[in-house]
């Protein structure tokens, strides 16, 4: 199975790449980054989203960079793949996802998860550790008489 992934360099610095393949449409901007898709990359976009958000949580919380860079890295991997996830998961399953440049299985399950039900409970338990410790350090600070 081949994916398609933009690697195409803008010309000039304010330059937007367009690429057409079967109707999806992606616009990018100089630095590479995709500002706009079309049907195909919706969820892939979406996915993509909640990873970064993963990695964001994770970044604050002080993991392992490793990690983070993972999440980082599916993402935008993500981003450039001109093929939905949704249609790799039906044709393919995991072992579908996990040809995917920088997508292991614990990445693979956690895609298909949220594909499939909408929901990445590893980050709603971030999402819960993040509202716990803050919560914490506002108590903290109104304890200690700084606001």
């Amino acid at each position: 199975m081949n994916f398609l992934v933009s690697r195409a360099a803008p010309t000039a610095a304010h330059s937007i790449l367009m690429v057409n393949i079967e109707e999806a449409v992606v616009h990018k901007d100089c630095d590479g980054a995709i500002i706009e898709a079309g049907r195909g990359n919706v969820v892939n976009l979406k996915v993509a989203r909640r990873l970064d958000e993963v990695a964001q949580i994770l970044s604050e919380q002080g993991a392992n960079p490793y990690r983070v860079q993972a999440y980082r890295n599916a993402a935008a991997n993500l981003r450039r793949l001109l093929r939905s996830v949704d249609d790799i998961l039906k044709e393919s399953g995991e072992p579908g996802l996990r040809k995917i440049p920088s997508i292991g299985p614990n990445l693979a399950r956690a895609i298909a998860t949220l594909v499939l039900t909408g929901r990445l409970p590893m980050l709603n338990r971030l999402r819960g550790e993040s509202e716990h410790e803050a919560l914490l350090a506002s108590v903290l600070r109104l304890a200690s008489g700084t606001n």
